[in-house]
């Protein structure tokens, strides 16, 4: 389940993008946001592989615990990382472009 709201996440940021309509050097931004986005996106798919599955049985308390602090670690260190240039980004955007992208998703961008 967590590969799926990853892979979600990864699309909604391609919508995102496509929705903005960059131009010049709002594109050089925008591939600021997304490298960044890269660097972190392997660490939180890897992360998702470690949740025990149907075929090892439901995990324990301890197990799922466990895993969500790993889940808000990771999810905290793509949040720092995408906060220079995403305000990079915002900074270089019209008006009308930052109220696209300060509209409220329709889910969840973490």
């Amino acid at each position: 389940m967590e590969a799926k709201r990853t892979s979600r996440q990864m699309g909604f940021y391609a919508y995102t993008k496509s929705k903005l309509q960059l131009l010049g050097g709002q594109k050089a931004a925008w591939k600021a946001v997304e490298d960044s986005f890269d660097s972190e996106m392997p660490k939180l798919l890897l992360l998702c592989e470690t949740l025990p599955n149907e075929v090892v049985g439901p995990p324990s308390i301890i197990e799922r615990s466990d895993f969500l602090e790993r889940t808000l670690a990771v999810k905290l260190e793509l949040v720092r990382t995408l906060k220079l240039p995403m305000h990079q980004l915002v900074e270089k955007l019209t008006s009308a472009q930052r109220a696209a992208l300060d509209a409220p998703p329709s889910l969840s961008p973490f």
